[in-house]
């Protein structure tokens, strides 16, 4: 669920007595303070950041190789991330021009670095 639909429920029901003028900021940065604690502690958030301000509650994720295959795939994107953010600039070029390659773009060219 989009956190700004998260907001406005709890504030239609009541659940929020909020004078600010922007709760679902706040709403948000509350969910990933949460979910970032609990993964500085090696603990499990309530929450999980879906993307694009959804989140989800982890108790309904239950189990199954979707929830392997999403847990394995941020791995994936950290260690990536990782490594990039290292990388020379003209060994990032030369890799993000064999990716565009790679994804079918034809006119790729990756000039030399100076």
């Amino acid at each position: 669920m989009h956190y700004k639909a998260i907001t406005e429920s709890a504030l239609d029901q009541g659940l929020l007595d909020t004078k600010g003028l922007t709760p679902e900021a706040t709403m948000y940065a509350q969910i990933v303070t949460n979910v970032n604690k609990a993964e500085a502690e090696g603990a499990t958030s309530r929450f999980v950041k879906i993307g694009g301000g959804l989140v989800g509650l982890t108790e309904w994720e239950g189990v199954g190789v979707a929830i392997e295959i999403r847990e394995h795939n941020r791995k994936v994107r950290e260690q990536l991330l990782a490594v990039v953010s290292k990388m020379e600039p003209a060994d990032y070029e030369e890799l993000l021009g064999r990716l565009l390659a790679e994804m079918g773009f034809d006119e790729i060219e990756v000039t030399k670095y100076h």
